[in-house]
C-alpha cells in the first residue's frame, strides 16, 4: 500500500488577483501485489560477531491506482461559494520495484536470535501513476511518475 496526497491553499483575495486558485489538492492510493525476488549476502568478520551485509530485492506489481485532483477558483458560484472542479482517475497498471541495502550486520554468535544492522538503503518504483482516464484512454501527455527514497538504516531484529 502506498498513499500519497498533497495540498495547497491561498488567501481568496491573493488567488483573485493571481492564478484564481484559492485551494488545490491531490492524492493518490496504490496498492500493489505480484512476484518478488531477493538475494541476500553476509560475509562474517571473524569471529567478531560484525559482517559485511547486502541485499537486493526486485517485485513486478499488478497494481490497482486511484488518483484525485480537487481545485477551488476565486470565481464564485450562484451560491456565493468558490467554484470547484474535479478530475477522478482509477485503473490497473504494472510497476517494477528495486531495494538495495548495503553495510554492516552485527550478530553475537551463528544461532542468534538477534541481529543489528546498520548502512545504506536505496528504494525506487517506477511508472507509478499511469492509470488511465475515466474513459479507458491514456493520460495525454503520459504520466511519469516514480517513488523513490534513500538513507542511513539502523535495524534491530529479534526472532522468536
Amino acid at each position: 500500500f502506498l498513499f500519497e496526497g498533497s495540498q495547497g491553499t491561498q488567501p481568496f483575495g491573493q488567488a483573485s488577483g493571481s492564478n484564481g486558485i484559492v485551494l488545490a489538492r491531490e492524492s493518490s492510493n496504490f496498492f500493489g501485489i505480484g512476484p518478488h525476488a531477493a538475494l541476500e549476502l553476509n560475509r562474517r568478520l571473524g569471529d567478531s560477531g560484525w559482517s559485511l551485509y547486502s541485499r537486493t530485492d526486485l517485485a513486478g506489481t499488478f497494481d490497482y491506482i486511484n488518483e484525485a485532483w480537487l481545485t477551488a477558483s476565486s470565481t464564485r458560484g450562484p451560491n456565493g461559494r468558490p467554484l470547484p472542479g474535479e478530475t477522478l482517475a482509477f485503473g490497473h497498471q504494472a510497476a517494477p520495484m528495486f531495494t538495495g541495502r548495503l553495510g554492516l550486520s552485527w550478530q553475537p554468535a551463528p544461532a542468534s536470535l538477534m541481529r543489528f544492522f546498520i548502512g545504506y538503503q536505496y528504494d525506487v518504483i517506477w511508472d507509478l501513476s499511469r492509470s488511465p482516464q475515466n474513459n479507458g484512454t491514456a493520460f495525454s501527455p503520459p504520466s511519469l511518475g516514480q517513488f523513490w527514497d534513500q538513507g542511513l538504516v539502523l535495524q534491530a531484529t529479534f526472532r522468536y
